[in-house]
């Protein structure tokens, strides 16, 4: 709800840009467009960041997480050492990893041949990296 907040007042503040930019055009100052297009393209930043950088902090932690400790076995959402193992959605849903608890609990105690990252990770990112992972199972990697 915050970030709908946060959007619907980035979006308010390009409308009056886009409205100061109309007066800027009718004076025809070059300097002005100059500036309007600076301005646009940080609003455009701004909206872009808060949208995809506040809507989902936890799946880009996830991601960094899993790239750091996870990747070498599965990478793209593969299983180099269990190829019928993959964390592809059809696969989870097969072995009955297809929810956040069930992945967390797989990450945190292992289950032969992939180790427990219980000592290893927090409790948070290991929800961080569930929660990527069934995003990226749910989306096709």
């Amino acid at each position: 709800m915050k970030n709908l907040i946060l959007t619907y007042g980035l979006l308010t503040w390009v409308e009056k840009l886009s409205q100061h930019r109309m007066t800027l055009v009718l004076s025809n100052t070059l300097r002005g467009e100059s500036m309007f297009k600076k301005i646009l393209a940080m609003a455009f930043a701004i909206i872009t960041v808060a949208t995809l950088g506040f809507a989902h902090p936890a799946l880009a932690d996830g991601a960094g997480t899993f790239s750091a400790n996870c990747a070498a076995c599965h990478a793209g959402g593969g299983n180099v050492i269990n190829p019928t193992a993959t964390l592809s959605q059809a696969d989870l849903e097969k072995n009955g990893k297809h929810s956040i608890e069930a992945i967390v609990t797989q990450v945190t105690y292992g289950k032969a041949p992939m180790p427990a990252f219980g000592g290893k990770l927090t409790d948070d990112q290991i929800q961080e990296v569930a929660e990527y992972v069934l995003s990226q199972a749910d989306a096709g990697w």
